[in-house]
């Protein structure tokens, strides 16, 4: 090899000495430590960056440590040395440089370690340095998805099968979306995960009214008014009858009470009262709301049909004095 290898592979020492060492799931290698870096650092390694910017030619003597380890693993497989030969395997995993032998190797060991030892929290450090080369492995995921269940790890399990749900075509997501939103709902109970869970769900099917009915609920448990009001807004067009104006006197309160926001307040009341004439509560708050915003053509054309415009002129009177 040329001079300027070596001086980047001693450098490449230099800095691992001064940083400590690297953990993962096999032995580490200050030689390699420049190599893994940049290929851990991206998922899908071959396909984003190039086979030119992932590889490095092998040395003579990586080419006889490799030699070394299949004799070694050949032996202790013949033994039934099962640890020892995954220990090999993971050595052969550190020195070989292409992406694509990395994840058969790294597969093979954490196949291993749940046939061989039943070693569930060695096999997943395995399989999830797979996802490190290539994000969406399906064979990983699969492995990591049994174990994250088993373990009751729902966060782990509900992000691995995000990246599943990412193979999927566009019409197929929504459904496991659903199911991801529900699991983590029920088992994780982590308001972030769970809105953007159910977030997602509305991105592939809009109208999806279990989605709707979830996010009102986290949301108003989140105390997120503003998002909690765009959803009772869509709810509401999906509704009629008295589901409707139940939501409706809610959407009402949250943007008068919890947004101050007068004008929404005054559209969600407006409503209401298109679908019950005589709902008290309505009424007074429209009328608070239009002398809010000052809108007395409004105010005005509310009382026109009751007559009551001696209540009205009290009205103004009273703003007049007010000023």
């Amino acid at each position: 090899r040329s001079v300027p290898v070596r001086r980047k592979r001693k450098k490449s020492a230099k800095n691992l000495d001064r940083d400590g060492p690297r953990s993962g799931p096999y032995p580490s290698d200050p030689r390699k430590e420049e190599e893994r870096e940049a290929q851990f650092r991206h998922g899908k390694a071959e396909e984003t960056l190039g086979e030119e910017n992932v590889t490095r030619e092998l040395t003579d003597a990586d080419r006889a440590r490799l030699a070394e380890l299949d004799d070694a693993i050949a032996k202790f497989e013949g033994q039934k040395r099962w640890s020892d030969v995954i220990k090999n395997i993971l050595a052969k995993a550190e020195i070989v440089a292409a992406p694509a032998d990395k994840i058969a190797l790294l597969s093979q060991a954490g196949t291993m370690y749940l046939e061989k030892s039943s070693n569930q929290a060695e096999a997943i450090k395995c399989f999830e340095a797979v996802l490190e080369h290539d994000t969406h492995n399906l064979g990983a995921l699969t492995h990591l998805k049994e174990m994250y269940e088993k373990r009751r790890d729902w966060e782990k399990l509900v992000r691995a099968m995000e990246r599943e749900a990412e193979l999927l075509d566009e019409s197929d997501r929504g459904m496991r979306y659903v199911e991801m939103a529900q699991l983590a709902t029920e088992r994780l109970r982590k308001p972030d995960i769970c809105i953007d869970l159910w977030q997602k769900v509305l991105k592939y099917e809009p109208d999806q009214n279990d989605a709707l009915v979830a996010l009102s609920g986290l949301y108003e448990r989140s105390r997120e008014w503003a998002p909690l009001a765009q959803v009772l807004e869509r709810q509401i067009e999906k509704t009629s009858g008295e589901e409707q104006k139940a939501l409706l006197t809610k959407l009402g309160t949250i943007y008068g009470d919890k947004l101050n926001d007068d004008r929404g307040a005054v559209s969600a009341y407006s409503r209401l009262l298109g679908l019950d004439p005589d709902d008290k509560r309505a009424q007074e708050q429209l009328k608070r709301r239009y002398v809010a915003i000052k809108a007395w053509d409004d105010l005005e054309a509310f009382y026109e049909p009751s007559g009551k415009f001696d209540e009205l002129i009290r009205t103004f009177e009273r703003e007049a004095g007010n000023k």
